[in-house]
């Protein structure tokens, strides 16, 4: 997945760009998506839902 091109730092607090820059250099967090823009997903097949 692509990185977020322009984000819009003004409107989340002082420490949280620090902290998802440190994240996004993370090896594991290519597995997550941000999932309707506001929490992290699991990326995959799907075959850890039911139904």
């Amino acid at each position: 997945m692509a990185a977020l091109a322009e984000p819009h730092w003004e409107a989340v607090p002082p420490p949280l760009p620090d902290l998802l820059r440190g994240l996004g250099q993370q090896p594991f967090i290519e597995r997550f998506y941000l999932g309707g823009g506001t929490a992290l997903a699991p990326c995959g097949s799907g075959s850890d839902t039911e139904g």
